[in-house]
């Protein structure tokens, strides 16, 4: 129903639809994915023809692939995400966009990682992202797509009445969640002499209360050393992994999956997309806040017409510094109760 006018070709004369077959797929006139047929499955009975397809986003590449770069530490000329997306990309013919509005670096991204022959190009990159807190994603054309967070949702809150989801579930869980993560830096490749004192970062969930005592995790990083020897610099760098990892693993258990009638969104009157923000105001289940777009699947049900399943994940998920989200306590300062928890020494501390 999506793919049209493809014709037989020379090295495949039996298939419709030849494997290796470039498609573009559109669903209400917008583009949604540029790929490849990657198998096909032809079947005949007495009273059916049925035809099975499979396939791949052009940028599947980049996860198949291992890297034709020289190994080793990247050339210091690649300072922002975008450089170095491009570096390890280009050779694949995928093109890179930096949408994020600001391509000016937190950090000098070429002094903390290195690469092998074995380095997957999306792996690597993807690992970078996460340091910045810039998401990663295909954009349908074939495109890797560099962004921040959606920063601004739509002026409609989706509500009970308004959604037109058929189904909708709030999950939240523990699993895979650790009251605090620890990073050990490097611990093999560093300095002689390093200490333990030194290669500690530490990062906590936003509820910790939520978990067992002492569910903790330790991580090492496998970024490599930087050339000056600058410890600091690098201590900042691995933090922001840490809170990062601690903020993602929280959002993956405040999530929200619904199916919705048809493909488009109704606070925006276009096809759902990945990294957009919705507003939600549920009363039954309850749901309330800015939740970002995480995944999307479109399909056609021969009964029921077409479909979009969603998932949701809270904002703060996706933001790199973990935010703490415990609600005030009604008719408390709460700044004054942070304060009168504290040690008696922690003003002199400080």
């Amino acid at each position: 129903m999506l793919i049209k006018k493809l014709k037989k070709t020379n090295s495949d004369k039996n298939g419709i639809l030849p494997v290796g077959k470039k498609v573009r797929i559109y669903l209400e006139k917008e583009l949604v994915i540029t790929g490849y047929i990657d198998s096909t499955t032809e079947a005949y009975s007495h009273d059916s023809h049925t035809l099975s397809i499979e396939g791949r986003s052009k940028t599947s590449v980049l996860v198949d692939s291992s890297t034709d770069k020289p190994t080793g530490t990247l050339p210091t000329n690649l300072v922002t995400l975008y450089d170095i997306a491009d570096y390890m990309f280009s050779c694949f013919k995928i093109k890179t966009e930096d949408l994020s509005g600001n391509k000016a670096p937190k950090h000098k991204l070429a002094e903390y990682a290195q690469i092998d022959l074995t380095t997957k190009p999306y792996d690597y990159v993807s690992m970078l992202s996460q340091f910045e807190g810039k998401l990663l994603y295909d954009d349908g054309r074939g495109y890797m797509i560099i962004n921040d967070v959606a920063s601004k949702a739509s002026d409609t809150a989706l509500t009970d009445k308004n959604s037109k989801f058929e189904n909708i579930m709030v999950h939240r869980t523990t699993l895979g969640r650790y009251r605090k993560y620890r990073f050990v830096i490097n611990s093999y490749g560093g300095p002689a002499g390093w200490g333990s004192l030194i290669d500690d970062v530490v990062s906590s969930d936003q509820n910790p209360d939520d978990l067992p005592f002492n569910k903790n995790i330790t991580l090492v990083s496998t970024s490599g050393y930087p050339e000056d020897g600058n410890t600091d610099g690098y201590r900042m760098f691995t933090q922001d992994l840490a809170n990062y990892t601690a903020s993602v693993n929280w959002g993956r258990g405040q999530t929200v999956t619904a199916l919705a009638s048809g493909f488009i969104d109704p606070t925006t009157k276009k096809i759902w997309k990945i990294n957009t923000l919705v507003h939600f105001n549920y009363k039954k289940p309850y749901i309330k806040g800015d939740y970002v777009v995480q995944s999307v699947t479109f399909f056609i049900d021969q009964f029921g017409g077409k479909k979009t399943e969603l998932t949701f994940v809270k904002k703060e998920s996706l933001i790199i510094e973990p935010v703490t989200l415990a609600p005030p306590i009604d008719g408390v300062n709460t700044k004054e109760l942070a304060e009168a928890e504290q040690p008696p020494n922690a003003k002199e501390n400080k």
